[in-house]
C-alpha cells in the first residue's frame, strides 16, 4: 500500500461522509492459492459525527500469468459490536487470462468499493472497523469425455472456443448435490462457466442442492423447473439474466435471494408451495407472468413480500393463490407503486388503483379503483370494505376468493355491472347485503367489470 490517505467527499458542510482513496497495491501469482489469503487489512475509525463511510481501492499490475479464476471475500469486525452499524460490500469475481496468454487478459486490475451505513445516524465516537480483503484462486477442473460430450462430476458442459466460455447443458446419472466450478479445462484450454442452459435440470427429482459460482451470468428458462426435491439454491451475484419459469414448481424450495443484477422476473417461482422467504433484488424492474403462471402464483407458504424501489410493472397474476400472504410492503422510494397507510397492498400511484392485495389488506380511503385480478385466488380473505371513493372494480378482482363471506360497500348506491349481451353497463346491483355482495363479486358477476355512477 502506498499513498493511503483519508479525504472528505462533498463540500465542507458535509462532514459526515469520508472516503479512503488512492490506495494501490500489486498482486502476483505467488500470494494467491486455493485458500482465501488475507493480503490486505485496514483499520478505520469513525468520526464522531459520521453517518456513512465509503472507501475504495484497486489491485493493479497483476501478473500476466494469472490464468484462472479469482474470487474475492471479505470480513469485518466492529470494536463496539453496535447493532445500528451495518455494512455492504460491492465487488465481483474476476477471470484472468483464460488461455494463459497476456493478450487474452479480461482484467488486469480489480476495483473494490466498501460502504458502511448507519441508519440511526449516531455511530459512537471512536467506532473502529477492521476489514480484511482476501483472494482465492480456483484451479480449473479437468473434464472427462464420454461419447464426445464433456463432463465434470456428471454435469455436461458445452465449450465455446471463440471466447473460452462454457455452458451447463445436461447431466448423466442422477445428480443430488451439484457444485458447478467456475473454470473447467479440456486439458488444453481453460473455459469460464458463464451460463446454465434452458431446461437443463427440469424435473430432475434427485437434485437437492445447486451451488453455482459467481462466474454465472445467465440462467435460462425452465433451468430448474419442477425439481421437486430442490431445497437449497444460491443465485450468484453476477447473474443478470433469468429465463421465464426458472424455478417454477420447486415445491421444496423455502427461501431465495434474487441478485441486484436481475431486472425481470417472469413466472420465476410459480408453484413454489413451500417458499416462505423471498428477497427481491434492487435491480428488478418488472414482475411478469410466465408460461407456468404468475411469478409467485401458488406460493401458499409465502407470508410477506417487499417490493423494492425499481419495480415499475407488476403483472395481473403475480400473487394469484397466495392464500397466506399477510404483509405487502412497497419501498417508500418507489415512484410507480406504494403501500400507503400500511394497507398491505400494492397501489398504482398515478391512478390510485389497488392492483394486488392479500387477506390482511385494508383499502385506503384514497383508492378509487380496484384492479383486475387484485385479490385473485386469495382464499385467506374473509371480509373487505369497499371505500366510498371507489368507482371501479376490475374483471376478476375477487375471483377465487372462496372464503370471502362479507363485503361492505360504504357507498352502496349506483353500482352497475357490464351486461355481456348488450356490452354496456346495464345491470344494476344491490349492494346492501354483505353476504350477497360477496357472492356477486366472487361468483355471479366476478367475470365482469363493475362501475359506480355518481
Amino acid at each position: 500500500i502506498r499513498n493511503a490517505k483519508l479525504y472528505k467527499l462533498g463540500d465542507e458542510a458535509n462532514a459526515s461522509i469520508y472516503a479512503f482513496g488512492d490506495i494501490t497495491t500489486s498482486m502476483t501469482q505467488a500470494n494467491i492459492d486455493s485458500t482465501f489469503q488475507n493480503w490486505q487489512s485496514l483499520d478505520l475509525t469513525f468520526d464522531e459525527n459520521a453517518t456513512d463511510l465509503v472507501f475504495s481501492f484497486e489491485i493493479a499490475n497483476m501478473s500476466t500469468n494469472l490464468d484462472n479464476y479469482v474470487e474475492i471475500d471479505y470480513a469485518c469486525t466492529f470494536n463496539n459490536n453496535k447493532p445500528n452499524v451495518d455494512y455492504t460490500f460491492e465487488a465481483d469475481s474476476y477471470f484472468l487470462n483464460p488461455k494463459g496468454e497476456a493478450e487474452n487478459a479480461i482484467y488486469t486490475k480489480i476495483t473494490i468499493t466498501f460502504n458502511i451505513e448507519n441508519d440511526e445516524l449516531n455511530v459512537p465516537d471512536g467506532t473502529k472497523v477492521d476489514m480484511t480483503i482476501a483472494l482465492k484462486h480456483q484451479s480449473p477442473k479437468l473434464l472427462t469425455t464420454t461419447n464426445n460430450k464433456y463432463y465434470y462430476e456428471d454435469i455436461e458442459y458445452s465449450l465455446n472456443a471463440s471466447n473460452n466460455t462454457a455452458t451447463v447443458v445436461g447431466y448423466q446419472n442422477e445428480p443430488t448435490d451439484v457444485v458447478i466450478p467456475a473454470v473447467i479445462s479440456d486439458g488444453i484450454n481453460n473455459f469460464v462457466v458463464t451460463s446454465v442452459s434452458d431446461s437443463v435440470f427440469q424435473e430432475c427429482e434427485s437434485l437437492t442442492s445447486i451451488n453455482m459460482p459467481n462466474s454465472i451470468t445467465s440462467i435460462d428458462y425452465y433451468a430448474f423447473a419442477y425439481c421437486e426435491n430442490l431445497t437449497s439454491v444460491t443465485i450468484p451475484d453476477g447473474v443478470t439474466e433469468f429465463g421465464d419459469d426458472t424455478f417454477a414448481g420447486c415445491t421444496s424450495l423455502t427461501s431465495i435471494t434474487i441478485p441486484d443484477g436481475i431486472t425481470i422476473l417472469e413466472g420465476t417461482f410459480c408453484g413454489c408451495t413451500n417458499l416462505t422467504s423471498v428477497i427481491i433484488g434492487k435491480g428488478v424492474e418488472e414482475i411478469i407472468d410466465g408460461g407456468a403462471g404468475g411469478t409467485f402464483e401458488g406460493c401458499t407458504s409465502l407470508t410477506s413480500i417487499y417490493i423494492p424501489e425499481g419495480v415499475a410493472y407488476i403483472d395481473l397474476e403475480t400473487f394469484k393463490g397466495c392464500a397466506n400472504l399477510i404483509s405487502i410492503v412497497v419501498s417508500s422510494e418507489n415512484s410507480v407503486y406504494d403501500s400507503r397507510n400500511d394497507c398491505n397492498a400494492i397501489i398504482e400511484i398515478e391512478s390510485n388503483t389497488l392492483i394486488a392485495g392479500c387477506k390482511n389488506t385494508t383499502i385506503p380511503k384514497s383508492v378509487t379503483n380496484i384492479g383486475s385480478c387484485a385479490f385473485l385466488g386469495c382464499t385467506g380473505l374473509t371480509s373487505i370494505i369497499i371505500g366510498n371513493n371507489i368507482t371501479n372494480i376490475g374483471v376478476g378482482a375477487f375471483r377465487g376468493c372462496n372464503n370471502l363471506t362479507s363485503v361492505k360497500f360504504e357507498n352502496p348506491n349506483g353500482w352497475l355491472c357490464l351486461d355481456d349481451e348488450e356490452d354496456n353497463f346495464a345491470v344494476t346491483i344491490s349492494t346492501t347485503d354483505f353476504a350477497s355482495n360477496a357472492t356477486l363479486l366472487t361468483s355471479t358477476y366476478c367475470g365482469y367489470p363493475w362501475r359506480r355512477d355518481a
